[in-house]
């Protein structure tokens, strides 16, 4: 049964039901309180039997295994199945690769992890592995980076403790009342609660480098008459300035959720349910072309046999009708009878 088949079935209201706008009371994976972190630990602590090193390391088998005992717990409407497996399968490995770093100090403290004390053979897999020359230079790498300094401005910090940017984003969306800028989120994750002061350089700079702009902008505004000075810019532009002067890696806005994204006119750029479903609808697209190569393929040998078979049947009656042609000739013919007298 496929995956899309199975989130049909009926009596599946127990599941919590996934959605990536959020959309009644479902939930998705960028949120802290959406049970797929608790759900992966499960699994984690359940489901592993290689010593991979990394979730991508799996078998597609072992992968495929994961997703379906995962959807024995969380539900989705059968068009989004792509999508939450993309979603998965991203949050699966970071998920699996954070185990790994809190398995391997167990492992450098001499301790075993509850999920390994009755599979010794597993655990001695994953010390091999990070007993390897290979494996510790990268990790040596792993950990510069880390701790890196960024170029005099210290290590990155926020103040979020276990929240996810995304879920403290809807947290801060029931405050408010709206959606909040940017500005307000960069300003939310990155201040002391104590001392109200920005913590991180990097995030330090972007905001009085926005609010400079921010206040550049309002006194650009012509006055009209009757009509107070404008005192706050609109949410977009600010989004905007944020977005100029916020660096960005390998697709990820800093001190941002990963959900945040802009175009150039402020709007957010192409709905990714749209893109779901066109990516889904090119699939469909690619296997009905397949099947219909597949049906032309066959309907052109089918015709082959057909009209080999009628010419065999044609020059069986005419070998036939030869054969019966000629056996009347090879017949001694009878002499006529004598005239009467």
């Amino acid at each position: 049964m496929s995956i899309e088949d199975f989130v049909s079935q009926p009596n599946r209201e127990h599941c919590t039901v996934l959605h990536p706008q959020c959309r009644g009371n479902s939930t998705w994976f960028h949120l802290t309180s959406s049970g797929i972190p608790k759900s992966l630990n499960r699994m984690l602590n359940s489901m592993v039997r290689h010593p991979h090193p990394t979730y991508a390391s799996m078998p597609l088998e072992e992968k495929e295994l994961w997703f379906r005992h995962f959807a024995q717990e969380f539900t989705w409407e059968p068009q989004l199945t792509a999508r939450v497996r993309a979603a998965f399968d991203s949050k699966a490995g970071s998920h699996y690769t954070k185990q790994m770093h809190e398995w391997k100090e167990k492992w450098l403290h001499n301790e075993v992890p509850k999920p390994f004390l009755g599979n010794p053979e597993l655990w001695a897999g994953f010390g091999a592995y990070w007993s390897r020359d290979e494996t510790k230079a990268d990790s040596a790498i792993h950990s510069t980076n880390r701790n890196s300094e960024r170029s005099g401005k210290g290590k990155a910090t926020h103040n979020l403790g276990a929240v996810s940017k995304a879920t403290r984003q809807l947290q801060m969306s029931h405050q408010l009342g709206r959606q909040p800028s940017a500005l307000e989120l960069l300003k939310d994750a990155h201040t002391n609660r104590n001392t109200h002061e920005i913590q991180d350089a990097v995030a330090r700079e972007i905001c009085e480098a926005v609010d400079l702009q921010t206040q550049t902008y309002l006194q650009s505004q012509p006055l009209v008459d009757g009509t107070p000075p404008c005192t706050e810019a609109p949410i977009e532009v600010i989004n905007n300035f944020v977005l100029q002067a916020t660096p960005q890696s390998r697709g990820r806005i800093f001190g941002l959720p990963d959900e945040f994204r802009s175009s150039a006119s402020s709007r957010y750029s192409l709905d990714e349910d749209v893109r779901a479903e066109l990516a889904q609808k090119t699939t469909e697209m690619e296997e009905m072309r397949t099947q219909l190569h597949t049906l032309q393929e066959s309907n052109r040998e089918m015709e082959t046999r057909m009209a080999t078979r009628v010419q065999e049947e044609v020059q069986a009656r005419i070998q036939s009708r030869l054969a019966a042609y000629f056996a009347r000739m090879s017949q001694p013919s009878t002499p006529p009878p004598p005239p009467p007298p």
